[in-house]
């Protein structure tokens, strides 16, 4: 099924504790970054809400894995 034009593709990249916004131009094939937040630990894992008004993130200073210290 074909996009419209209108839609809009989201993009987010997690290095560390560091979890950036990047706006997707499918089109134009590029990505185009938009902000970045610094979080208390490292990212393991987000996701959406339904309405795509939300982004949850789950960060801990626990390695992948592993669970509480």
């Amino acid at each position: 099924m074909p996009q419209s034009a209108s839609a809009r593709v989201a993009l987010y990249i997690s290095v560390g504790s560091e979890l950036t916004h990047y706006s997707v131009d499918v089109e134009g094939a590029a990505l185009v970054r938009g902000g970045t937040v610094s979080l208390p630990a490292n990212v393991h894992f987000a996701w959406s809400h339904v309405s795509g008004r939300y982004l949850y993130v789950a960060s801990s200073d626990s390695p992948p894995g592993v669970g509480p210290r």
